[in-house]
């Protein structure tokens, strides 16, 4: 005989049944006041944490509850969902209360490296034969847009194409070859499944998206500086959100005349490696889809 669903477990459901899109940080943290009694000023339990993932777990295995995971692929997303990621609620609250201004300074500035640049390293990371796959699918586009020529979008669409699938093409485009690629499909039907079904092969839009936002954070962040390590804000980024948000970041912010300015480390905990990571997303109304 069954047993009935835990407390835990119908706190979950009744969670996920009221919110749109549920990541499971923010679940914890949402969930821990009523069911464990956490104070406004204390962090998240071990406990209380293994107990929510195994409450999850349950659920799954019940087929009452799915569970996805992403990766992050906004800024907006990074300002909603990161925050949770930490247990301490101190660094949750300071990176809920200024990653907002984060973004806004981060928004303020070109990204790292541009769209076209972004599907170019996502082209390159393409094994050999998934790049001669979609040479294939490529060559087999072609002649129908050839005949499209006398419109520039389609122009831009073939130069840029040609340049990431044609061995030994000189053609250049300092276009976007998705967004390019989604304007003519939408204009002519007829080249729409083809064209979709290259983008979703060799440039899917997940995985554009969350490029796109590694360029956008790598003005912000340095990941590099300590291959594995956490990552931290980059100086000249500090100042420019000093400069940004002067009242909300001078608290973080030491004077030292012509020293320049030192910061308090923890302005380096609004932004670790982490947030490149997968999150874990959670769904009710199970289905095998």
């Amino acid at each position: 005989m069954s047993r009935g669903l835990g407390g835990v477990e119908r706190a979950v459901l009744a969670h996920v049944a009221a919110h749109t899109r549920v990541e499971l940080n923010q679940l914890i943290w949402d969930l821990a006041p009523t069911l464990r009694g956490l104070t406004p000023s204390a962090d998240r339990s071990r406990a209380f944490d293994s107990s929510c993932r195994r409450a999850i777990k349950s659920l799954v295995t019940k087929r009452l509850l799915g569970v996805q995971r992403a990766k992050l692929s906004s800024l907006d997303e990074v300002v909603t969902f990161y925050p949770y990621r930490s247990p301490i609620r101190k660094i949750r609250d300071l990176r809920a209360a200024l990653l907002p201004l984060v973004r806004d300074c981060i928004r303020a500035q070109p990204p790292e490296f541009n769209s076209s640049e972004n599907e170019d390293f996502l082209i390159e990371g393409l094994s050999d034969s998934s790049r001669a796959r979609a040479s294939r699918q490529w060559a087999d586009l072609r002649p129908a847009l050839l005949g499209r020529v006398d419109r520039v979008e389609v122009l831009e669409l073939l130069a840029r194409g040609d340049e990431l699938f044609r061995a030994g093409s000189l053609l250049r485009a300092a276009v976007s070859f998705q967004t390019r690629a989604v304007q003519v499909a939408d204009e002519n039907p007829e080249w729409s499944t083809g064209l979709g079904a290259l983008l979703s092969f060799a440039l899917p839009s997940s995985e554009v998206a969350y490029t796109s936002l590694k360029s956008e954070l790598f003005v912000a962040v340095d990941f590099s500086r300590q291959k594995g390590g956490p990552g931290s804000l980059r100086t000249e980024f500090k100042e420019r959100l000093l400069q940004f948000a002067p009242s909300n970041i001078s608290p973080y912010a030491t004077r030292r005349g012509f020293a320049g300015t030192s910061f308090l480390p923890e302005l380096d905990q609004l932004l670790r490696r982490d947030v490149l990571h997968a999150f874990t997303f959670l769904r009710g109304a199970y289905s095998p889809s």
